[in-house]
């Protein structure tokens, strides 16, 4: 190889070498971020014809236990195979669903389960915030049925009571 050649080929080299450093020098680049937030969103769907403001327990005399939660006109709303309220987790993180009543009706007891129309294994709720279901999954939901227990009611009242069903929701 001749000289000529030699020095063309370490210019050539050189050349390339100049040039990626030159880029290396202009690179820019951009951090991204990927994250998850924690969203406790849920929603509540009723039965129908039962609604967010047509829920209620109604006793017309008879048995004073294990009455089906129904819609204001006394029309059902759950049955052994179908739930009163779902709740489905609309958010980012399993939560824990809580209830309580804004205040007690005197004599009146309002009993809740959950996965299945079961009044012996039923639970109270009570003015008292508590869990009535924990860990519910992303995009899971959880059925309740409801029932009322007039056991202790003065049978000689009449009229009505609205009281408010709060449920909310935490991270679990």
């Amino acid at each position: 190889m001749g000289v000529k050649m030699v020095r063309k080929i370490t210019m050539i080299f050189l050349v390339l070498v100049l040039m990626q450093f030159s880029f290396a020098l202009t690179d820019t680049y951009t951090t991204i971020r990927f994250e998850v937030t924690s969203s406790t969103s849920m929603s509540v769907s009723y039965q129908s014809p039962c609604t967010q403001s047509s829920f209620a327990c109604r006793w017309n005399g008879g048995t004073m236990t294990e009455i089906n939660i129904t819609a204001n006109d006394g029309s059902e709303c759950q049955n052994g195979a179908d739930y009163a309220l779902r709740i489905t987790n609309d958010g980012t993180i399993p939560i824990d669903v809580a209830m309580n009543l804004n205040e007690s009706t005197s004599g009146v007891t309002l009993k809740y389960s959950t996965g299945s129309y079961d009044y012996a294994g039923a639970s109270t709720i009570t003015t008292t915030s508590a869990d009535t279901t924990t860990s519910l999954g992303v995009s899971s939901d959880a059925d309740y049925w409801f029932w009322c227990d007039f056991s202790n009611f003065n049978s000689g009242a009449s009229g009505y009571v609205d009281s408010l069903l709060f449920h909310n929701a935490t991270a679990s």
